[in-house]
């Protein structure tokens, strides 16, 4: 049987990251950059920097992952509220649906 889409998403088997960055070369190639420099500046440190800079990169990780886990609920959203206005004409419309469907749910 073929997953949907819901499914999917809730058992991650969506990365739309990764479809994003299978397209942005410019992407890989910044971040190969970036590799090569960090590695040029960590030479350089005392074990105080390193350790400094340790914890700046884990900071800067987490605020990022709190950033995508914030962009990634709006998104959806977003995205639920679009297909919700598409499929119904209006709120009273989609109030009246929910009801129904919550009152036949009951009987």
């Amino acid at each position: 049987m073929k997953e949907n889409i819901l499914a999917k998403l809730y058992h991650g088997n969506i990365e739309p990251m990764g479809e994003v960055f299978k397209q942005a070369q410019k992407h890989t190639e910044q971040m190969q950059g970036a590799d090569v420099a960090e590695e040029f500046l960590q030479v350089t440190f005392n074990n105080r920097q390193q350790e400094l800079y340790e914890k700046l990169i884990e900071t800067k990780s987490n605020v990022n992952t709190i950033i995508e886990d914030l962009a990634f609920s709006e998104g959806l959203k977003l995205g639920l509220q679009i297909a919700t206005a598409t499929y119904f004409e209006n709120d009273d419309q989609l109030i009246k649906k929910w009801l129904s469907f919550f009152m036949e749910e009951r009987q």
